[in-house]
């Protein structure tokens, strides 16, 4: 029996992902490990499977392969772990669970070449493929997963957005993008009827950007599963690092993590004149394992940091609508704003 290649790909943060995303640091990597050694199962049987069909001359490539997979598996999941900061044992995680995956369903359909596709291993279309789609269209793509009123109702979005006037330069550009959350409340602040505390996040690129633009935050609630704004700057006179920040007034302290988004969205854009260009998003995500949280009898503080994930990880907890071209393009957002702005 000839067996023919099979081309696959590995889905990190897909719909198994999803799965996972919505507990600690801790509580990803387990969830994501107890998917790898599922998978790991399924591969192994595949693998035995296949051995037991192939031609007596296949058997020794597929095996030298299979070494040289899991060679490599071991070195790029580790390339990932590699990083510094408690995320990164959440991206060696994901490595681990879609390369095995991706590998058990390549293993699966060259031994069962004529059998019913493996519903665990049907390729899903991503959200973030459905966006593009979207913006190759000139429309807004709905989250299948989510009503129309996500991020605000249907009613309180615009019926259209005006296109983008100018070329971007930005989204070739080498780019990082990170927020904070900085709250120090003292009972004196309660005497006068309020809190203060301050949010900043900003895109820095690598190179020098000499045009002016523009910048807004928005972030996902996994609470509410709904899309805040956090902050806005219409215009910024250098792009280098596009920086902005919000002090919010608050009733009351903010001590819980939940109060504030689990991903951010930072958006930047070129402007020259009344031109604008089409917005670059650049996606971070709350790092609860190194946050700061402090109670005292004179102090109650609260210090949160955002560190920058790959866009596949967070783009579709904003799919649902082009919240940067809105608010690029007519300076406003229909969204509301986190704790009452």
């Amino acid at each position: 029996m000839m067996i023919l290649p099979v081309v696959c790909f590995a889905e990190m943060y897909g719909p198994d992902y999803e799965k996972c995303s919505q507990d600690t640091t801790i509580g990803i990597v387990d969830c994501l490990n107890k998917e790898a050694k599922h998978w790991d199962k399924r591969l192994n049987g595949s693998y035995k499977e296949l051995m037991n069909r192939i031609e007596a001359g296949q058997q020794a490539p597929l095996k030298a392969a299979q070494r040289a997979w899991i060679k490599y598996r071991d070195a790029n999941c580790a390339f990932y772990g590699s990083a510094s900061g408690s995320l990164s044992q959440i991206e060696a995680a994901e490595c681990l669970r879609a390369m095995v995956k991706e590998r058990a369903c390549e293993l699966r359909l060259a031994s069962q070449a004529e059998a019913p596709p493996d519903q665990e291993c049907k390729p899903s279309q991503s959200a973030s493929d459905t966006s593009r789609q979207g913006a190759a269209l000139g429309v807004a793509s709905p989250r299948p997963d989510k009503p129309a009123g996500q991020g605000g109702t249907s009613a309180d979005r615009p019926a259209a957005v005006p296109p983008a006037s100018m070329e971007s330069s930005l989204h070739q550009r080498e780019h990082t993008g990170r927020g904070s959350f900085f709250g120090m409340y003292s009972p004196s602040d309660k005497k006068k009827g309020s809190y203060q505390a301050d949010f900043r996040a900003y895109v820095q690129f690598a190179e020098q950007v000499d045009t002016a633009g523009g910048s807004a935050v928005f972030g996902w609630m996994d609470a509410s599963d709904e899309v805040v704004l956090l902050t806005h700057a219409k215009y910024l006179p250098s792009l280098s690092l596009a920086e902005t920040k919000h002090e919010f007034v608050l009733r009351r302290p903010v001590m819980d993590l939940s109060a504030l988004p689990r991903y951010l969205m930072i958006c930047v854009w070129e402007t020259e004149g009344e031109k604008v260009a089409p917005a670059l998003a650049v996606y971070a995500e709350r790092d609860d394992a190194n946050h700061t949280r402090k109670s005292t009898k004179v102090l109650d503080s609260l210090i949160v940091n955002w560190v920058p994930v790959p866009a596949a990880r967070a783009e579709r907890k904003f799919a649902g609508f082009d919240y940067c071209a809105e608010i690029s393009r007519m300076e406003q957002s229909h969204v509301a704003q986190l704790l009452g702005g």
